[in-house]
């Protein structure tokens, strides 16, 4: 019995562990485009490979909250429909094993991992996800030292600097090239005998700043049409990332606050009369997002005994449809009892806890069915 219990329990875990690192890299990839922003401008700066691999891994906890839950779910669902489909679980239970002592271990391995990332959710990300920020601001601050003469030098999304010689006292660069593009071709280009680029780490801006220069202009619905024009100055403002944040010294936001740090914040904010329904939802949310995972072991399991019954293909199918969909609804509620939360239509520790009491009432009632089944 207890070989039978170590033999599920390994190939659940090593399930988990193999979706876990397919879709954490699947959501870095496609989901955090604003991290490769600036992973791309870092690059021009010559910032060393080991800053690189330090701003991914102090990300890592953050990404691996959201991921985990779900592949706790389609370990669930591939551990017992193949249990099913091999009349593995057939076999248990005609032979008198009970169902819940195969369940009963992962639903104690589901609270242990929620348990893990509550803990992270209240110490781990904050201090991670704010040391992040803070080497990304360190290498950001350094644009105007690393700008290379000769060199047409990204300084944004769609802007590209050029100049040929700097005064190192003063900063001002000399013979100023700026192109601007839109949708792969060039809008703009700013011509400039004189200028100075730098950087606003606290509203995480690059000034650009261009002197008794001249500027040639298309417009896109017209490419016939043709500007130039001079100008005396020319100032430009151009945002590198949210993700820049603010050192130490400044105001911290909800998701780099520990929970005394944000419990002493909210008090601060009353005493002001100031709004902290953003703070206090945060504070319960990060609980309530965390036992997400014992809930989707609870959904995986019934519904992985449930779907091969549909047959081996049509099974297949509605198996990948539930790995898909059941986050999109998960995540849907969470966003519907925040908006409740956060619009004082209800508490916020209901607005927090709301998709895992839906989603944990639909998970026990298909665990009793599947159980009862033959």
């Amino acid at each position: 019995m207890k070989l039978l219990i170590r033999s599920i329990l390994r190939e659940f875990i090593s399930i988990t562990f193999l979706v876990l690192f397919l879709f954490t890299a699947v959501f870095i990839i496609f989901a955090t485009k604003r991290i490769f922003d600036v992973i791309d401008l870092i690059f021009n700066r010559d910032v060393g490979l080991l800053t690189i691999l330090k701003i991914f891994g102090l990300l890592l906890p953050y990404v691996t909250s959201l991921t985990l839950p779900i592949s706790l779910l389609v370990a669930g669902l591939v551990v017992f429909g193949r249990l099913v489909l091999d009349r593995e679980w057939l076999a248990f239970q005609t032979s008198g094993i009970s169902p819940g002592s195969v369940i009963v271990p992962l639903l104690i391995l589901g609270i242990i991992l929620s348990g893990g990332l509550m803990y992270s959710a209240e110490y781990v990300v904050p201090k991670c996800y704010r040391q992040a920020r803070h080497l990304i601001y360190n290498a950001v601050n350094n644009i105007t030292v690393t700008l290379k003469e000769n060199t047409f030098n990204p300084i944004g999304n769609n802007v590209v600097l050029y100049y040929r010689t700097k005064t190192e006292a003063d900063g001002i660069m000399h013979n100023i090239i700026v192109l601007y593009s839109e949708e792969k071709k060039l809008r703009r280009l700013f011509l400039a005998p004189r200028g100075k680029v730098s950087v606003d780490p606290k509203l995480g801006l690059i000034r650009l700043t261009l002197e008794h220069g001249m500027y040639h202009e298309t417009v896109p619905t017209d490419s016939t049409v043709y500007y130039i024009g001079q100008f005396t100055k020319y100032e430009q403002n151009i945002a590198f990332t949210e993700l820049l944040a603010q050192t130490e010294k400044l105001q911290l936001g909800p998701k780099e606050m520990q929970r005394v740090e944000l419990i002493t914040e909210i008090n601060n904010r009353k005493a002001k009369n100031l709004p902290t329904e953003r703070l206090e939802y945060e504070l319960a949310q990060r609980p309530a997002k965390s036992f997400g995972a014992f809930i989707f072991v609870l959904l995986g399991i019934p519904l992985g005994i449930f779907w091969p019954r549909f047959g081996k293909s049509l099974g297949m199918a509605i198996e990948l449809g539930f790995a898909l969909c059941i986050p999109y609804f998960y995540y849907a509620i969470m966003t519907l009892g925040e908006d409740l939360a956060r619009g004082k239509i209800i508490p916020f520790w209901f607005g927090a806890w709301l998709p895992n009491m839906t989603m944990g009432i639909i998970g026990l009632i298909l665990l009793f069915q599947s159980c009862r089944q033959k």
